[in-house]
């Protein structure tokens, strides 16, 4: 039975029995079959082919022929005078093609009696997918987890763990390749145990750019959670940005602004062991993500971006620990403090993880300054508290301390 609900010794010795193992449950090694010409007495058979650019083609020919690149003009007259293209010896040899062409070759001892031939060479076309890994990195507990990824009528495209007869082990990652067409789908989370991933997470990343396309895992002491994930083109998908890409339908982080500020994410937890699967999102008004963190092990981590002017929400989502997690958000030009969450070990106005501090919890542009009324140095346009005046006697000792006063 399961009883480490509580973060004690028994977490510190699942990482001293932990080990690390990667493990691909697909791979695809692409095969490109060749095309063959062949002969039937002074004819080449096709003496028309078409191909993609970068098939082989395989000459298998008498030797008493051979097949020599010519132009156009050559073919038409029935020359032989190679135009310094490919050039099959007698008995045969192979052509790839590399450029999107016709090739005219003629066969120089039997040109006259008609043995040449063309190859017909087109672009590739574009995969009607996009190749994902469904990147699994487990936590404790990890043979507890099942997934797997539907479409929108519930066939399951990919899936792993438990359920599906893999027993992941703790604190390794599994690697699972699908190539999905552009689109919306399920990621469904399952936990035996109903406590959630304890840490454990997915990520779903371009097997291209390795860029994410999402990320997330059960936080929640449950034993079921399914998340939206949507893929297709990459690309800053913010009208307001200077280089926002109408084509794209994922936004991948490369928004760029002509009036944004330089914004430093500081992570910490407490215990050591990174945010346990917790992420914080800070989101826009129009819903666009502008900056995302996370400390996957060790004490601290940090992340940066520009931001443009808006008004920003804070998320920071659960996980079984959550009392670990404390992070500010800051201003690199002032160094300022625009948001923060913390915990017990080092408490603030709000808590870390869940964050449950306003919303928004602050706009940009930022106009530092006191923002209590009640405060000597009260400033009305103020929209990031900066520090506020308080007059009055400070001496614990004297009649007329007071406990607010801090000048």
């Amino acid at each position: 039975m399961k009883t480490n609900f509580t973060q004690d010794h028994s977490k510190f010795l699942g990482y001293l029995m932990a080990f690390c193992m990667v493990l691909c449950t697909y791979t695809i090694n692409a095969q490109i079959i060749a095309q063959i010409i062949t002969n039937t007495g002074n004819t080449f058979s096709p003496d028309t082919l078409t191909v993609t650019v970068g098939t082989p083609v395989s000459f298998n020919i008498g030797s008493s022929h051979n097949a020599v690149e010519v132009d156009q003009a050559t073919w038409l007259a029935n020359g032989t005078t190679s135009n310094g293209g490919f050039n099959i010896p007698f008995g045969g040899g192979t052509f790839t093609p590399t450029a999107s062409q016709t090739y005219y070759y003629v066969c120089q001892p039997h040109v006259t009696s008609g043995m040449k031939g063309v190859i017909v060479a087109t672009a590739a076309t574009a995969p009607s997918c996009t190749s994902v890994n469904i990147q699994i990195s487990t936590s404790s507990w990890a043979n507890e987890i099942s997934w797997d990824l539907t479409d929108s009528a519930g066939t399951i495209l990919a899936s792993g763990g438990l359920n599906y007869g893999t027993i992941y082990a703790n604190f390794s990652v599994y690697n699972n390749y699908v190539c999905l067409p552009a689109g919306c789908y399920n990621m469904n989370m399952y936990d035996s145990y109903g406590d959630g991933w304890n840490g454990g997470t997915y990520n779903i990343l371009d097997s291209a750019s390795q860029a994410s396309y999402a990320t997330g895992g059960i936080t929640a002491f449950v034993a079921f959670q399914v998340d939206v994930v949507c893929v297709g083109p990459l690309g800053c998908t913010d009208p307001a940005a200077l280089n926002y890409d109408p084509n794209a339908t994922v936004d991948d982080g490369s928004c760029t602004y002509s009036n944004c500020s330089n914004v430093t994410l500081n992570m910490q937890d407490s215990y050591g062991d990174g945010w346990n699967g917790s992420v914080f999102t800070l989101t826009g008004s129009s819903g666009v993500v502008a900056l995302t963190g996370t400390i996957l092990s060790g004490l601290t981590g940090t992340a940066s971006a520009c931001i443009p002017d808006d008004c920003y929400d804070i998320t920071v989502s659960s996980n079984p620990w959550p009392g670990e997690i404390s992070w500010q958000l800051v201003d690199d030009l002032t160094g300022a403090i625009l948001a923060e969450g913390c915990n017990a070990a080092s408490p603030c106005a709000y808590t870390g993880c869940p964050y449950n501090g306003p919303s928004p919890a602050f706009c940009l542009p930022a106009v530092f300054g006191c923002m209590d009324p009640w405060a000597v140095n009260f400033d009305s346009t103020a929209n990031i508290n900066s520090g506020c005046i308080y007059p009055g006697c400070t001496d614990p000792m004297a009649l007329n301390y007071c406990t607010a006063c801090n000048a």
